[in-house]
This record gives structure tokens, C-alpha cells and sequence, in this order.
């Protein structure tokens, strides 16, 4: 009960941090996606289609697009009222991150490392809330949750570990973490379904 008492305490923690932190991450994607829109502008008419690094106008204007519907969706969201913070600051993350990088290239290196270290606390709130989620669940259920879903989260608990010290490379790792997280639960609750069902029979 303790474990369940600490876990829904640490989730309201959680969804407030993150609903605090949604209005600034949507800010940054829109900022993101003006300057998108005017780098696209620049290599319109004539220029090369590749900005620096090989960002192909392509792929900048398909990361733009992708943001945009991600950002227009969770403002349409947190207008009715009905979302999950912490998942909406972690689709807004992924996507602005995507496109952050493909800005990388025409941006000054300090305008450039603080972007970065944006996206990693936003993709780190979200990644420690999947693991969280996802290591409650498991423990709960211990005796129905099977082997790939347990080395899932340990897996994902290594790379949370590894990316906690806040490494200016560390995104990629946490939202590795995110990901095998979400993915360990899910393997989780389909054991419980299964095996649930089965001992009920």
C-alpha cells in the first residue's frame, strides 16, 4: 500500500511539474517553427536545397510540419481540458527536439547549447515518469510480469542512470529510456492480462 501511497504522491508531483512546464516547451516548439518557416523562406528561390550539415529542405520541412501538428494538438488539448500533462510536454519535446536539430546548423553555438539543455530537462521529466510509472507497475505485479518486460525496465533504469548527470549528449539515452520505459509497461500489462485471465480460469 506504501508503494502504491509513494507512487500516486510522486505522479501528482509529476503532472504539475510537467503541466508547469508545458506553456514554456510550447512556446520554444513555436519559436522553432517561425524560425523554421524563415529558414525555408532563405533557401527558397533559387538557393542551395541543403542548409549546413546536409539538412536537406526536405527533411527541415518535414520535421516542421510534424512540430506543428504535435503543438497544435496539445494546445487544442490543454484547451478542452482534457490531457495528460507529462505525455503532451513529452510529444512536444520529441518533435521540437527533432526540429531543433535539424536548426542546429544555422544557429551560434550558445543559442545552440541552450536549446539543448531545454530539451533534455523536458525529455528527462518524461522519461523519469515512464520509468517511475513503469517500475510501480511491475512491482505490483511481479508474479504475473514476465522476462522481456522486466529487462525492459532495467534496461530502461540503466539508461535513465547513465543520462541523469545532465551530459549535453545525453537526449538520445533519455529518450531511449522514454521509450523502453512505455514500452516495458505495456508488455507488462499485457502479462497481467494474460496471465490474470488464465489464473481467474
Amino acid at each position: 500500500m506504501a508503494l502504491l501511497v509513494d507512487a500516486v504522491d510522486r505522479r501528482a508531483v509529476e503532472l504539475a511539474e510537467a503541466a508547469g512546464r508545458l506553456p514554456g516547451a510550447l512556446a520554444e516548439a513555436e519559436a522553432n517553427l517561425a524560425e523554421a518557416a524563415k529558414v525555408l523562406e532563405d533557401l527558397s528561390g533559387g538557393l542551395p536545397g541543403a542548409t549546413a550539415e546536409g539538412v536537406t529542405k526536405a527533411d527541415l520541412r518535414g520535421r516542421a510540419a510534424r512540430a506543428e501538428a504535435v503543438t497544435g494538438d496539445v494546445r487544442r488539448s490543454v484547451e478542452e481540458g482534457r490531457y495528460d500533462p507529462v505525455e503532451a510536454l513529452r510529444r512536444v519535446a520529441e518533435a521540437d527536439a527533432s526540429l531543433g536539430a535539424a536548426l542546429a546548423a544555422v544557429r551560434g553555438r550558445g543559442e545552440e547549447a541552450r536549446r539543448a539543455r531545454a530539451f533534455l530537462e523536458h525529455a528527462l521529466l518524461s522519461a523519469r515518469s515512464a520509468v517511475g510509472a513503469a517500475d510501480v507497475y511491475v512491482a505490483v505485479h511481479r508474479p504475473l510480469v514476465r522476462a522481456p518486460a522486466r529487462t525492459r525496465l532495467a534496461e530502461a533504469l540503466r539508461r535513465l542512470d547513465e543520462a541523469s548527470g545532465g551530459a549535453e549528449d545525453a537526449l538520445p539515452s533519455v529518450q531511449e529510456a522514454d521509450g523502453l520505459a512505455r514500452s516495458a509497461q505495456a508488455l507488462a500489462e499485457q502479462d497481467v492480462r494474460l496471465h490474470g485471465t488464465s489464473a481467474a480460469g
